[in-house]
């Protein structure tokens, strides 16, 4: 019996460290530092389509889907900016959409001032 135990102990380490040494990490993010948007307002800036328009050649090279995370100052009530985040991150979507996208592959989330960047 004694026997049984240090075995299924020894099958449970192994299957840990298989697990540990065999699991994708989390992506952390990626943040692009040129999409802009005007002040106040979800309408993207024309100097973001240039980066926006890289993520477009990325995603047609590759499956993964992806979460767009919209933030915004601290100037304003905190529901006002978790909004303003959200359109943001929408604005993106419909750009990306727009460009060829399957919307299926995107989520937009607003964070507002919560988690500055």
């Amino acid at each position: 019996m004694q026997y049984k135990k240090q075995i299924i102990i020894i099958l449970l380490l192994l299957l840990i460290w298989w697990y540990l040494k065999n699991r994708k990490p989390k992506s952390k993010g990626v943040i692009l530092k040129n999409v802009g948007f005007d002040f106040n307002s979800s309408n993207l800036t024309p100097e973001s389509s240039e980066e926006l328009n890289k993520l477009v050649d990325f995603l047609g090279k590759t499956p993964a889907n992806l979460t767009l995370v919209g933030h915004t100052d601290n100037v304003g009530n905190d529901a006002y900016n978790m909004n303003l985040s959200k359109q943001r991150a929408e604005a993106v979507k419909t750009y990306l959409i727009n460009k060829g996208i399957d919307g299926k592959r995107l989520t937009a989330i607003g964070k507002g001032e919560s988690e500055p960047i």
